[in-house]
């Protein structure tokens, strides 16, 4: 694990030779740690986030910490909510109600946090992911109990989950190519908390919809749409949700300017202000003759008006653009930028760090790695659980695995980085924890036109299961599910149904649907030097104490938290077999290991 510092271990030990000059030296403070840890994957959903500092703060440095829920209530340090400050402690604890399962959850310490001696020098940025619970393993969906595939408008591109009108369950949106005759919009998907989807009224944008994105624009607490129109004029769409799903044009740019045809759009914090700003990708458009290889920079003034920056607001590659990331993967404290390239049979992963601004340059070791073929998309997270980011690329048939050294460089060597997902062109690549052992799993989404294979049904989800130290295992017949569609090519999870697991929505290109699965109890599927299916805890959820068996006879086994941390250790007798005291732990999602076997237990 890492150690969290600011941009570096200097600005703290200047501040510790300064202390020791004496307290007429005042100085600006310094972030000394950040609890949960950047990066962490399993992070209880009732967990505070807590940023230390050197020295105290002052009282008005509360609104310097901006915590972003990316499915439910978008920005959660606001009005009832605020963060607080305790001497040299700022944070912000989700009383009202918790964090999604599974869901990313970013936060924003700004330049507000002040001491005696001054501002803050510098923002911070971070992640973390929260943990799930239920029984869900991720080898076995149902399907809901009405709705299995729900109608949307023509030709859905992209879907996104979050809770758009602010019941606490998460619906979906997708955006809708549309035709010549029908123009592009966004269908709305309401959940009823089972499951069960009843499509609301369309938004109409009037373009072709490719992209949508989810994320408080404004500040006010709901989640807002943007939404990428490939058309050569291009444009991203604003539209802010009223908080009951009801989605409305700004009075202000509601049409945001940006590079022609447009594909994917992602939102982030990339300057540091604590508002989530907009990046856009360039893409070839329908007939091929656009050549997509800039990604567009647009900064938020805080209430869902995005201008262009005066550096840099086009991130120039040298081939078209197939996805695009956004994660702090050089560990300084900023949103970097990550791209798969694809031009002319040759393919790359690209790496744009930021400057703390917003301004994104190549990497200087590593600025960009060969994929073989195609490349379809790219997505980041910890997935050896060592506090970096690493990035899965999706290829052909196959994902890419590139590990990260904390510092922005990538490795991996080909063909043994390779993970075989099967079937033709992984249109979507996404990580979850699919199984709730507490690491993050690969899933891909696979499609197969109908003009290509007439009549088929061929579009699928396929779960490669992480064994913590980023092994995956390709998928089985007991890891790879049917959309019952043509031209599957978006993939959304969340916990649809409420029980705590991770299910999954499909886009439907061809079929005109969001197919819905939902996670259930059954076999645990395996992953290569996956020992975790045989480690059990009982009663889960605990109270007061939990057996532990099936784990290796006679050898250690340590509970951790959500930060990685040894809170309690104890040893098993010869059956493998072990009594854990729980008095003392609070409430919450922990970790029991033993040796590479992993178990989720939940405290109450």
């Amino acid at each position: 694990m890492k150690t969290f510092y600011a941009s570096s271990p200097r600005p703290l030990v200047a501040a510790l030779l300064l202390a020791a000059v004496g307290p007429a030296l005042a100085q600006a403070p310094v972030i000394t740690s950040v609890v949960p840890m950047a990066n962490a994957r399993a992070v209880a959903p009732n967990s505070a986030v807590t940023v230390n500092f050197s020295p105290p703060l002052t009282a008005a440095s509360a609104g310097a910490l901006k915590v972003f829920s990316s499915q439910r209530g978008g920005l959660r340090t606001r009005g009832a909510t605020p963060a607080t400050v305790n001497g040299s402690a700022l944070s912000f604890a989700p009383t009202t109600y918790p964090y999604m399962p599974g869901e990313t959850v970013r936060y924003t310490v700004t330049t507000a946090a002040a001491g005696s001696g001054g501002a803050m020098a510098q923002s911070r940025v971070g992640q973390f992911t929260a943990a799930v619970g239920g029984t869900g393993t991720g080898s076995n969906f149902s399907l809901p109990s009405a709705n299995a595939q729900v109608a949307t408008n023509y030709y859905p591109s992209s879907v996104a989950l979050g809770d758009i009108d602010g019941d606490g369950d998460l619906d979906f949106v997708t955006a809708n190519n549309g035709t010549t005759s029908i123009p592009g919009s966004v269908s709305l998907g309401f959940n009823n908390g089972s499951g069960v989807f009843s499509r609301g009224s369309d938004v109409a944008i009037g373009l072709i919809c490719y992209g949508v994105a989810l994320g408080d624009l404004d500040g006010d607490g709901d989640l807002d749409l943007l939404i990428a129109n490939q058309e050569q004029n291009g444009t991203v769409s604003v539209r802010l949700n009223n908080g009951n799903g009801t989605f409305v044009a700004p009075s202000s740019t509601p049409e945001v300017t940006v590079s022609s045809y447009p594909g994917s759009v992602i939102v982030g914090d990339v300057d540091g202000n604590g508002d989530l700003d907009l990046l856009t990708a360039a893409t070839i458009n329908t007939y091929g003759t656009n050549s997509g290889n800039t990604v567009s920079v647009r900064l938020n003034n805080g209430a869902g008006v995005f201008t262009t920056p005066t550096r840099n607001p086009e991130v120039t590659f040298s081939k078209d653009i197939t996805g695009l990331a956004l994660g702090d993967v050089d560990s300084d404290g900023d949103f970097d930028l990550l791209t798969t390239n694809y031009r002319s049979s040759a393919a790359a992963m690209s790496v744009r760090l930021n400057d703390g601004q917003g301004s994104f340059t190549a990497s200087t070791l590593y600025p960009d790695l060969v994929i073989p073929a195609y490349s379809g998309g790219v997505v980041l997270g910890d997935v050896d659980g060592d506090g970096d980011l690493d990035a899965l690329t999706g290829a052909t048939e196959s994902a890419f695995l590139w590990l990260n050294d904390g510092q922005g460089n990538f490795s991996g060597s080909i063909p043994s980085n390779e993970i075989y997902i099967g079937s033709i062109y992984i249109s979507n690549v996404v990580l979850g924890d699919m199984d709730g052992d507490g690491d993050l799993d690969l899933i891909g989404t696979t499609l197969i036109t109908g003009v290509r294979y007439p009549g088929a049904r061929n579009g699928h989800v396929r779960i490669c299961f992480n064994n913590g130290q980023g092994n995956f295992a390709s998928p089985t017949s007991a890891s790879h599910f049917s959309t019952n569609s043509d031209f599957s090519t978006s993939t959304a999870l969340g916990d649809i149904d409420g029980d705590g697991d991770l299910d999954f929505v499909v886009a439907n290109y061809q079929g005109f649907t969001v197919s819905v699965h939902l996670n259930s109890s059954g076999p645990l599927a395996t992953a290569t030097g996956r020992t975790a299916a045989a480690l059990s805890a009982f009663p889960n959820p605990a109270r007061g104490a939990a057996t532990v068996t099936g784990a290796t006879p006679n050898a250690p086994l340590t509970i951790l938290d959500a930060v990685g941390r040894a809170l309690l250790t104890a040893t098993t007798d010869a059956t493998g077999t072990a009594r854990l005291p729980l008095e003392g732990l609070p409430a919450g999602v922990y970790l029991v290991r033993c040796g590479e076997q992993v178990r989720r237990l939940t405290v109450e």
